[in-house]
């Protein structure tokens, strides 16, 4: 086998994109089968007319009674994307120039060493582009080297190969089928909060400034005049406005919950997969390097560009932070922990949907009859995650081995923290069968 200090060590964390994308899968008979009642449902609801609504767009709110299931369908969209990965492939190649060209031979020399399975394209474009690893077909990987990459690689090699090094990371990890460059399941997940704004707040938007703009030219038809029509409007904005948009929030409001619901445990895994990476740095080059390398590839965006378009990157400073107390043992156990901690902050979100929705509704056994169903999911969920971390350390050598025909395999003086990870989880079973069994 071969040593650890000579060769890329497996991968710390385990591969929770596959882990949940097999899950989904699984599940997707039962989401099938909730679709297309909830579909029926509704095209038995007959919308009132325009005399009713004052609006003809109000029709524009069926559209947000799509939302519950339009979301999923898109991730099932972007999951059915992963089935052809030479059409993505063609599309990403072409749109990068990437062709199989003559380059140097030191990075060639360097990538094979850690990946000897990987192919290498090369583009003559220039771009902000270093390294971006992608599936070329099943079973298939290819590395795009840019002509930046062999600027840097001239200039600073060390952080040139911190960052074919991170790339890597994600090769060895299996990350390049499911989120590699030109993925369309990982533009989905980017692009989820459009799609919000899309299908639900648009909409309301729409419907609400048609009302107003109708308000006015009926006033205006009945000779009443515009400051009349105006205090007329501003009296009803406080006798019947505010309750109005208070109800029209909280449906927003719950509408974003349960979007993020949908979108949050593929984000988390995406996370993960970068935290990843970032320690194949760490370990295999140096914390200096990783460090570095983050500063590098991490553009200064405010948080809003980052929550609209840069979501499935994670926080430059929690990366920078992961990597700083990468010789913690501590730093390696939270990391361990952030996925099945992503089950908790769903768990949280959906009884802040069903407080809202109960309040709403005045039913509150609603609210508890879906947190004991989620708790049973999740359970179950967190038995194969227990499962998976406390093997990891034995079985990652082997799944590296798949994956690039080299094993290797983690130091066997941090199993401890995997074994204390997975009886983390394990106690948090215990207490959510605890809750099942009260409730």
């Amino acid at each position: 086998m071969t040593s650890l200090k000579k060769q890329i060590f497996a991968s710390v964390v385990p591969p929770w994109l596959w882990f949940w994308l097999i899950i989904y899968l699984i599940s997707l008979p039962t989401n099938f089968s909730n679709w297309i009642r909830r579909f029926m449902d509704i095209f038995t609801y007959q919308n009132p007319s325009s005399d009713i609504t004052g609006s003809p767009f109000y029709a524009l709110l069926g559209i947000t009674d799509f939302f519950e299931f339009i979301f999923p369908i898109t991730l099932l969209i972007g999951t059915v994307s992963l089935l052809f990965p030479n059409q993505t492939a063609k599309k990403y190649e072409k749109q990068q120039n990437l062709k199989v060209r003559a380059i140097q031979p030191e990075i060639i020399k360097f990538l094979h060493k850690y990946a000897p399975r990987i192919h290498v394209r090369f583009s003559l474009k220039s771009n902000k582009n270093l390294a971006n690893v992608y599936t070329l077909d099943y079973g298939k990987v290819a590395i795009a080297i840019f002509v930046e990459m062999v600027k840097l690689w001239q200039k600073d090699q060390p952080t040139a190969k911190a960052t074919l090094l991170h790339e890597l990371g994600h090769y060895l990890s299996g990350d390049a089928f499911i989120i590699g460059a030109g993925s369309e399941f990982r533009k989905i997940v980017s692009n989820w909060f459009y799609l919000y704004l899309l299908i639900v707040f648009i909409p309301i938007v729409i419907v609400y400034l048609s009302q107003t703009v109708t308000f006015f030219q009926e006033i205006t038809q009945a000779g009443i005049g515009i400051l009349p029509g105006v205090t007329h409007k501003i009296s009803q904005i406080f006798i019947r406005g505010i309750p109005f948009f208070v109800v029209l929030l909280g449906q927003m409001l719950m509408q974003l919950l349960l979007t993020i619901n949908v979108f949050i445990i593929p984000l988390i895994g995406i996370w993960c997969a970068e935290f990843n990476a970032d320690q194949a740095v760490a370990r295999n080059a140096s914390p200096a390097e990783a460090l570095k390398l983050i500063h590098l590839l991490s553009e200064k965006i405010s948080w809003t560009k980052w929550l609209l378009s840069r979501l499935t990157h994670p926080p430059k400073r929690l990366r920078l932070w992961l990597v700083t107390q990468s010789h913690n043992w501590w730093s390696l156990f939270l990391l361990l922990l952030l996925f099945p901690g992503a089950y908790i902050v769903r768990l949280f979100m959906m009884i802040v949907y069903g407080i809202i929705a109960s309040f709403m509704r005045g039913n509150f056994e609603a609210l508890h009859e879906a947190i004991i169903n989620y708790l049973k999911n999740v359970t179950l969920v967190w038995i194969f995650t227990a499962i998976l971390l406390a093997i990891w350390p034995a079985v990652s050598q082997y799944w590296q081995y798949y994956l690039s025909g080299i094993k290797s395999s983690p130091n066997q003086d941090i199993s401890w923290i995997y074994y204390l990870s997975a009886a983390t989880v394990a106690t948090g079973v215990l207490i959510m069968r605890s809750l099942i069994g009260n409730g």
